[in-house]
């Protein structure tokens, strides 16, 4: 059973549970207003959900770079799978129509051999095209797509449109569209999304529906992109996706109240086929907004709502830790920081937790301990930051310290965990990650070595660049953090409180 966030002494509400869509992404600013001048001020850099803020392009890799990277990509992934085939590296064998061919595809996928069932989709390519059928086509095309083979997956695709009547061809479009939506190239996406929700399944049509909205968005054209998801079905599994984006977009237009119906609702209404992870992250949206708006009895109960062992559990104490602050519960604030400080883990949450600290001891008027944990906060900071740098120093081996999730939005730097997703596309990360699926066949491969070994080089350099960005976006917030905490101790001794006890 799901055991449930206690802290403080208000009530528990359980709720129901939701999941996260990829697009559900909610940032909020970084800094919030409250009613508590002295809680403003030492709070001023909070960054609430924890998520890497969007940047101007000029300060993140350029888009030129990782598209000439993906394009450099694909070339070498033909190149290599036809000398694959060629020299007979792997076990493949002949089948006669692509329907036959699809089932073995997709064992050796849920496997994890993807190499042999790409390569096999490349030895039966005659008898794909010979006998062209569009239906079986697309999934195999899909698997292409996925793996970013595109000149494959492309040749493909314009046989089957070819061949293929209206269904087929918007199914075939709707498989582009994602591939482009991986990229963050909206333009694109759309493109392939217009006229072709009407033949698609139900659900397919719903995820289509899921793109555009998220395309218009990203287009800042809030109110369209509402319409469209209105036009989801409740018993979808892309409904709650759908909410989560809708309370984006009211939130964008200053509609907050909207957005906290919308949400709201959804919460009280379960679906059965909605998990537990998306019912903490709405939960985390909803708790932070009513935050941001002031209602802080609300918000607390809110956070209360998110599970004990989610991942966004951390966010959640740091909300309560805020929330009962601003409620002047100086006590229930403490455990919700401590419980947090426990965790050692290295995310945002918990270096924010080290600001809040102090402040709340203060609060209590315990002001050596204030004082205390005003200096613990400045080491912590001070050793943060110089773990860091040390890991900046690492020069061309710091890819070697990254490890990349399959979650599609995290990456690890030696145990320090950075989302990337507002910043970069998840092509790049699973191109570099799919090359080193190829390495255990580059043995004997004529012609080849060279190429891939600059190609993952290349790949390498991005890499290191995009971590080193990342990196120093987190040494700026603990730099700030660090600012913060000594003037919060400047300002207990300016103010005598101290020298008074």
């Amino acid at each position: 059973m799901k055991e449930w966030l206690r802290i403080g002494t208000q009530p528990i509400r359980r709720q129901v549970s939701i999941v996260l869509s990829v697009f559900g992404e909610l940032f909020l600013k970084r800094c919030f207003t409250t009613g508590n001048r002295s809680l403003r001020t030492i709070l001023l850099s909070l960054c609430l959900l924890g998520c890497p803020l969007s940047s101007p392009m000029a300060a993140t890799t350029r888009t030129d770079t990782l598209e000439s990277l993906d394009s450099r990509f694909q070339q070498f992934s033909d190149a290599f799978y036809k000398q694959i085939v060629t020299q007979n590296k792997l076990p493949l064998q002949k089948y006669k129509t692509a329907g036959e061919l699809k089932p073995k595809v997709t064992e050796l996928i849920r496997s994890g051999k993807s190499v042999h069932a790409l390569a096999l989709i490349h030895y039966n390519l005659a008898a794909i095209t010979n006998n062209i059928d569009a239906v079986d086509v697309i999934p195999l095309m899909t698997v292409l797509l996925d793996h970013n083979d595109w000149l494959m997956a492309k040749h493909i695709a314009e046989l089957a449109r070819s061949d293929a009547g209206k269904s087929a061809n918007s199914n075939i479009s709707f498989e582009f569209a994602r591939y482009f939506m991986q990229r963050k190239d909206w333009l694109r996406a759309q493109e392939r999304l217009d006229d072709v929700i009407n033949e698609l399944s139900v659900e397919n049509a719903n995820y289509a529906r899921l793109m555009i909205g998220t395309i218009l968005q990203h287009q800042k054209k809030h109110r369209a992109a509402i319409t469209v998801y209105k036009q989801i079905n409740k018993n979808s599994i892309y409904y709650p996706s759908a909410v989560l984006n809708t309370a984006v977009a009211y939130i964008r237009q200053d509609w907050w109240t909207d957005a906290h119906i919308i949400i709201t609702d959804l919460l009280k209404n379960p679906q059965s086929h909605v998990k537990d992870v998306m019912v903490d992250r709405l939960n985390l949206v909803l708790g932070y907004a009513l935050l941001r708006k002031e209602y802080f009895r609300n918000s607390r109960d809110v956070f209360r709502n998110v599970g004990l062992n989610s991942p966004y559990t951390n966010k959640a104490l740091l909300g309560i830790a805020l929330t009962a602050a601003n409620q002047e519960d100086f006590i229930g604030s403490l455990n919700a920081i401590t419980m947090l400080k426990e965790k050692k883990s290295t995310d945002l949450s918990v270096d924010e937790s080290y600001l809040l600290l102090p402040y709340t001891y203060g609060k209590l008027k315990q002001y050596l301990t204030a004082s205390s944990a005003y200096t613990d906060a400045i080491k912590y900071y001070q050793s943060r930051i110089a773990e860091l740098q040390a890991i900046i120093q690492s020069g061309d081996s710091l890819p070697t310290l990254v490890t990349i999730s399959n979650n599609g939005h995290d990456l690890t730097i030696k145990n320090n965990t950075f989302d990337y997703s507002a910043r970069y596309p998840k092509s790049f990360f699973t191109n570099y990650t799919t090359l080193a699926t190829f390495q255990p066949y580059m043995a004997d491969m004529q012609g080849l070595d060279a190429s891939y070994n600059k190609l993952l080089g290349e790949y390498q350099a991005t890499l290191k660049t995009i971590s080193l960005q990342l990196l120093d976006q987190r040494i700026e917030f603990l730099q700030s953090y660090l600012n913060q905490a000594r003037y919060g101790l400047a300002r207990l001794y300016d103010s005598s409180l101290i020298s008074a006890k």
